[in-house]
């Protein structure tokens, strides 16, 4: 697995998917134009600690995809934030993609400034997506993702 970082607008970038709350998704399909139907997929959605939903875009858009993880109002300890980053990386296991962008700007945690965020959200989904599969006697389908910026 890769990670990078990057900076800049979510909308400019091309990715198999992108990661953040229902806020962040809100301002990225107003940029991108698609609210409505960010709206009408997003309607049962709980915005909770641990909830997430994965929404596929239009085929015309540079992102191909959009996880939403749900997160409590306002700022969140430590705590939920793993709690949400491990949400992440269950639903990134499973994924039949190759690159995803984590946009950790969508995230207020308190006591954590964007060093510590990177850092805890990197080390959690490190440890989320491995597998290891060396004394497995049945093949396993391969994990597709292999980028996270």
């Amino acid at each position: 697995m890769k990670y990078s970082s990057n900076t800049g607008k979510l909308e400019t970038l091309t990715t198999d998917c992108v990661v953040t709350t229902l806020n962040g998704a809100r301002s990225l399909a107003k940029a991108m134009a698609i609210d409505d139907y960010l709206k009408a997929a997003v309607r049962d959605f709980e915005d909770k600690a641990g909830k997430t939903l994965m929404l596929p875009l239009p085929a015309t858009k540079k992102i191909k995809r959009i996880l939403v993880l749900g997160v409590p109002k306002g700022s969140m300890p430590i705590s939920e934030f793993r709690k949400v980053m491990q949400a992440a990386a269950g639903a990134l296991k499973s994924a039949r993609f190759r690159t995803a962008v984590l946009a950790l700007e969508a995230f207020t945690v308190a006591d954590a400034d964007g060093y510590h965020q990177a850092r805890l959200a990197t080390t959690i989904l490190s440890a989320g997506l491995y597998r290891f599969d060396a004394d497995k006697q049945e093949e396993q389908p391969a994990q597709m993702l292999n980028r996270i910026t």
